[in-house]
């Protein structure tokens, strides 16, 4: 049974050992020595994501990659914020707090729909699953989410 070790892990592992990325792609006695430091045990299939460099030849081509580099900074940016505007939302303990984060997590989700982050119908759906959820909550039908963190 072979377990896929993510990129982060060795990023992490790169952190804690003298060599880079780079090395972990070439050297075996590394790959070893970063699961050892990890502390995970049992048999791995090791694998790891090089960032993609840049193989276009023309320069349209290199600029609608920069571009697409740049949105997707902006889209994980805005899809955070919906997160955490849902979270807030789930996480109120009583109806008045449970409104007002509502209010804010509509908000978020019609900038992100607005801005082509989110499709219009997958905004509506989860303001309506929202709504029903604070509506659920004043009717004591349902408790505050507790969200762990780690």
């Amino acid at each position: 049974m072979f377990t896929v070790l993510s990129a982060e892990c060795f990023g992490a592992a790169a952190k804690l050992l003298p060599h880079g990325l780079e090395q972990a792609h070439r050297d075996v006695k590394f790959r070893k020595k970063a699961i050892a430091r990890l502390g995970v045990s049992g048999y791995f299939r090791v694998s790891f994501f090089r960032q993609q460099q840049t193989m276009a030849h023309h320069q349209s081509a290199i600029k609608r990659i920069r571009q697409s580099k740049k949105r997707n900074l902006y889209n994980r940016a805005v899809k955070k914020t919906v997160r955490e505007a849902t979270k807030a939302v789930r996480r109120a303990q009583d109806l008045a707090s449970a409104e007002v984060s509502l209010r804010d997590a509509a908000k978020a989700l019609d900038r992100a729909a607005a801005k082509g982050v989110l499709h219009k119908n997958t905004a509506a759906n989860r303001k309506s699953a929202l709504a029903l959820f604070v509506n659920k909550l004043g009717r004591g039908e349902v408790k505050p989410v507790q969200l762990h963190h780690k």
